[in-house]
């Protein structure tokens, strides 16, 4: 019962193949199953230009507290 002809068996390109096959088949497999089962869907709603510039603007620009000089 051998199934692998033996040309295939030892042909080192042949493996390479089938191991990328296996992989590409796999993603494939995750891309269809994302855009048609609810499950995998995102619920998020993309941002405007706007939004982003105001979060990014608020993340990097902290309030700046006066130092008493005096102290020192």
């Amino acid at each position: 019962m051998n199934f692998i002809p033996h040309i295939y068996a030892n042909n080192q390109w042949w493996w390479a193949l089938v191991i990328v096959g296996i992989f590409i088949v796999i993603v494939g497999l995750v891309i269809l199953l994302k855009r048609h089962l609810k499950a995998f869907k995102s619920d998020e709603k993309p941002k405007s230009e706007k939004e982003i510039a105001a979060e990014e603007l608020s993340r990097i620009l902290q309030p700046v507290e006066e130092e008493n000089t005096d102290q020192e």
